[in-house]
């Protein structure tokens, strides 16, 4: 086969493959970091401030009971659509990223609903960290 065959037949099989589906896990994964990141950076804008992110600087966290709910609520649909993606078919890199973020999401359920640190930590609700960072 010559090398202009042999590169036409590649190509054919580059576009043939189905890169861009929206199934294949890595893609998946990442689109629901994403999704991670913006609801994360939303719920904490104090966060989203120290890094640089300057969509949310009119409000505070939401300590309220709604508030509380709305994060839960995300943070549970999160979890519940990061099982459904399956780890051991994710890139290395991935792989890493889905058990930070796993574990991240479980322990921030966990202070939540468990530990009730917004009832017992008052220094949730110290301004200082927004406004001196």
């Amino acid at each position: 086969m010559t090398m202009r065959a042999f590169l036409i037949l590649a190509l054919a099989l580059v576009t043939a493959w189905p890169v861009g589906s929206e199934e294949r896990p890595d893609r998946r994964f990442l689109a629901l970091a994403q999704r991670f990141q913006k609801l994360y950076l939303e719920s904490n804008p104090e966060t989203a401030t120290n890094l640089g992110d300057h969509r949310f600087d009119d409000r505070w966290t939401d300590f309220s009971p709604a508030g509380l709910e709305q994060t839960g609520r995300w943070q549970n649909e999160l979890l519940q659509d990061l099982a459904s993606i399956p780890r051991q078919e994710l890139a290395l890199a991935n792989q890493v990223d889905y058990d930070i973020l796993r574990h991240h999401l479980e322990a921030s359920q966990w202070s939540l609903y468990e530990l009730g640190e917004v009832h017992r930590n008052p220094l949730l609700y110290n301004p200082g960290p927004g406004l001196f960072s």
